[in-house]
């Protein structure tokens, strides 16, 4: 089936983006969500976690003769603020994408990398973004990027200039999912609905708070 995407770096030539795209309608596609480059195993976190923790003690034992160190785990899954995804048709319905082996391969509907709140958010987000056409048209990557107290910003990439309605619909969309921040990026044109970045605030041993 053919796909249609790209979430391309702007500085690559013109024949770099071509073998890119050729590589894209012509690569195997995969619904499954698994990626070669990433090995996401959250159940057996805590061994990954002791196993590093003794390969840690082992190379730098001599260092830290003598020092306590202290191991702070993270959550085994939903620990990501940021996501980015490519943005293609499989099968002739949109969906969002990871690039694997140079190509958008792998079509996915969740990414428990990312927070829930971003999981939460990308079946709304798609669902209102392919029922649009002025948001679909030419839509070839979505970025996340969210925070550790709810705020969050959506932005949408385009490989050709947008629709004459993207504004109008772009407002309709965030008003019905209440999206804190959206912005719209083309070539020549960027479009930002609130703000383009987020506000973070950190809780500090103290007591103090930092935004």
């Amino acid at each position: 089936p053919p796909v249609r995407l790209l979430d391309l770096p702007t500085d690559l030539t013109d024949a770099r983006r071509t073998d890119i795209m050729a590589m894209a309608a012509t690569a195997p596609i995969r619904c499954d969500g698994k990626v070669t480059w990433m090995a996401f195993e959250p159940d057996s976190y805590e061994h990954q976690l002791q196993e590093k923790t003794s390969a840690m003690r082992s190379r730098f034992g001599a260092v830290l003769a003598g020092v306590e160190v202290q191991i702070f785990p993270s959550m085994p899954a939903h620990f990501r603020q940021r996501a980015r995804f490519a943005m293609c048709r499989f099968d002739g319905v949109l969906k969002f994408a990871l690039f694997d082996k140079d190509a958008p391969r792998v079509a996915v509907d969740r990414f428990p990398v990312a927070s829930r709140e971003i999981n939460e958010l990308m079946p709304r987000l798609l669902a209102a973004v392919a029922s649009s056409e002025a948001l679909s048209t030419g839509l070839e990557a979505c970025h996340f990027l969210g925070t550790q107290t709810g705020d969050m910003l959506v932005s949408l990439i385009y490989g050709e200039p947008m629709h004459s309605d993207w504004r109008a619909a772009a407002e309709a969309m965030r008003a019905e999912l209440s999206l804190p921040a959206l912005l719209g990026r083309a070539k020549g044109t960027r479009v930002v609905l609130d703000r383009d970045s987020v506000d973070e605030t950190y809780a500090l041993h103290d007591g103090r708070r930092l935004t």
